[in-house]
């Protein structure tokens, strides 16, 4: 059942959602197209914002595979760590370690990105 669920949840990550402009709007009749919101993310924002996705990705995809697994139970399908735990069949305590050392896993390995990203832009 883990297996299956982790292949799913592989899957529904890579897959792209296509937006087909013939869909009908909400009367029915017309094609919806939704006039853009002026608190969108500028495109050099909305890039960065991809680009630190992806670097999240990769390292959520360095961990070793027990501490992703608890990772990805908790945070990305938002499970509490009673339900991860039994989903697991490991002990709550188990999960928060796993938990622990995960989050500073990442927090290593993004470090460097935080940093580049936090720097003043005038350094140019």
């Amino acid at each position: 059942a883990r297996n299956h669920w982790l292949n799913e949840r592989e899957k529904r990550m890579h897959r792209i959602k296509p937006l087909s402009l013939d869909h009908a709007g909400p009367s029915g009749d017309e094609p919806s197209i939704d006039a853009p919101d002026r608190h969108a993310r500028t495109p050099p924002e909305a890039a960065l914002d991809k680009e630190l996705g992806s670097r999240i990705a990769r390292a959520v995809d360095r961990l070793p595979e027990k501490l992703r697994e608890t990772w990805v139970l908790a945070v990305t399908q938002g499970l509490g760590y009673p339900e991860v735990a039994q989903i697991l069949g490991i002990p709550v305590g188990t999960v928060k370690s796993r938990m622990f050392q995960a989050m500073r896993l990442l927090r290593d390995d993004l470090a460097p990105y935080v940093a580049e990203k936090d720097a003043p832009d005038d350094l140019h």
